[in-house]
């Protein structure tokens, strides 16, 4: 079981931080009674369950939230919003010495709770190949109870020393506060991609299509068309994996926008220095990774697929991996689009939002060439044979 759930970065650290959730929450639901006596002068053991109980109704509305935030895609953007937000409630329980107030904290724990486990026990089930998936959760349900009887044999601890139950719960706000900082370290894109997304969702609604055909593993080219200046926003959130996105140099080089943009991982190209970033994309690729690549080199003027440059194909030499053809349909005639003539925008009808789609193709073998780029046409793919499926 140890094995089956090592072999993958995502599932091994899903289920770390699934465990690390349910052993605070094994721990809260052990010395709060004792907390409460000594600090609230409570005794009532209706009332003390009552507010435990408030935790468990907070899971089931953070839980809906976040099946109804992922219903087209994974949101991984929630598990660092998650995090941040069990920091928070633990680090402000020992402040609160009101029945009322500790209620409310704990509907609050209990809602950011079910917006960091959703997306995390998703991801797992994504990422486990199907023949391995019963292995790979009874190793998550093995991993998770190690820990609960691990924090408890702390809290056991606790009282053998005679310490008070205000030390453990501040511990445990520590130890989450570490958790939420590694989350965001280890997931910066899908922080980035939930505030882009609550930022953009006034004006836009997110389709996918095609979800399946992303692999869950290796490494992928995303290649597609480029329609404004948010498709990068619009790929991150139909991919359930980080993506590290190819991009102007000249727009990297920007001071305000270079630090954010290497911890993002983007990979700055431009067309007289293009070796460097060429062997950073295989280096990406040969690592497993998902690089997302306009082939085009600029924002579509018209709003159609333009010609594809040969670099990509240089990037994937020597890789084993699959390119995954994706086509964005929505965006063009926004206002961030290249549509500047008033006459071809597309105006939506007042109050409503623009659907965008993004529709991913079936998977295709690395060494592959696309028919309409400029290299030599050598095993050329059809363009039949890269377009995305689409309804109607």
């Amino acid at each position: 079981n140890l094995r089956a759930i090592r072999s993958s970065r995502a599932i091994w650290l899903s289920i770390v931080g699934l465990a690390l959730f349910w052993a605070i929450s094994q721990v809260l639901l052990a010395a709060f009674p004792a907390y409460a006596k000594a600090t609230l002068a409570v005794t009532n053991t209706v009332l003390i369950q009552g507010l435990l109980a408030a935790s468990g109704v907070g899971i089931v509305f953070g839980s809906l939230l976040a099946g109804r935030v992922s219903r087209n895609y994974i949101e991984l953007g929630l598990v660092p919003v998650g995090a941040i937000g069990i920091a928070a409630c633990l680090l402000l329980l020992p402040m609160l010495h009101s029945a009322t107030a500790i209620g409310l904290l704990f509907l609050g724990l209990g809602f950011c709770g079910g917006l960091f486990i959703v997306p995390l026990n998703a991801l797992i089930q994504y990422s486990a190949p199907q023949t391995r998936l019963g292995t790979v959760l009874a190793g998550n349900n093995w991993v998770q109870n190690l820990a609960m009887l691990g924090f408890l044999a702390l809290t056991v601890l606790f009282a053998l020393l005679g310490l008070d139950s205000l030390g453990l719960f501040l511990l445990l706000a520590l130890t989450a506060i570490g958790g939420a900082l590694y989350t965001i370290r280890q997931l910066p894109q899908s922080l980035v991609r939930v505030l882009a997304s609550a930022l953009l969702k006034r004006f836009y609604r997110v389709r996918v299509i095609g979800f399946e055909q992303l692999p869950k593993q290796g490494g992928v080219l995303l290649l597609g068309n480029h329609i404004s200046w948010i498709d990068w926003a619009m790929v991150q959130i139909a991919c359930p994996r980080p993506v590290r996105f190819v991009m102007a140099r000249n727009y990297y080089q920007t001071w305000y926008l270079k630090p954010f943009l290497k911890l993002f991982g983007a990979i700055p190209i431009s067309a007289g220095a293009s070796r460097e970033a060429l062997a950073e994309i295989n280096a990406c690729l040969r690592n497993g990774e998902v690089v997302c690549l306009f082939p085009e080199g600029a924002i579509s003027r018209t709003g159609q697929l333009g010609t594809f440059r040969s670099g990509y194909e240089r990037a994937v030499e020597g890789v084993e991996g699959a390119i995954v053809p994706f086509y964005l349909r929505g965006l063009w005639g926004s206002q961030l689009s290249r549509a500047y003539n008033p006459k071809l925008r597309e105006n939506s009808a007042a109050g409503l939002k623009r659907e965008v789609v993004v529709a991913f193709g079936e998977p295709l073998p690395l060494d592959r060439r696309c028919s309409n780029s400029r290299s030599a046409p050598g095993r050329a793919i059809p363009r039949s044979s890269i377009r995305c499926r689409w309804p109607g």
